[in-house]
């Protein structure tokens, strides 16, 4: 009789403590979602702010330079890719400077 009680005491001490812990969890998993959800709110709010400044930025240059920058950009953006020139251009380079690489 006593080992049915012991058994007992038992089985319902490990129920409650199992859904302290389960409690818990869940708030713990709200807080977690909470924080991510305002990481994100201060990483876009971070991405406008230097969009907003790299716009101004463009707006402060004058129209030559912004071709410059744009046409840059391009250059860029196909060595980066490892693309070459058009092979036109190139053979006109070829044609008027031969001896340049």
């Amino acid at each position: 009789m006593k080992s049915l009680y012991a058994i007992i005491i038992f089985a319902l001490f490990f129920l409650f403590s199992t859904q302290q812990t389960t409690a818990q969890s869940k708030k713990v998993e709200e807080q977690k979602k909470e924080i991510e959800k305002k990481k994100k709110a201060r990483d876009k709010e971070a991405q406008k702010q230097i969009n907003a400044a790299l716009k101004q930025h463009k707006k402060n240059q004058t129209k030559a330079t912004r071709k410059a920058m744009k046409r840059n950009k391009r250059k860029a953006g196909r060595v980066n890719d490892n693309k070459g020139e058009f092979f036109i251009s190139r053979w006109y380079k070829n044609l008027i400077y031969p001896n340049r690489r």
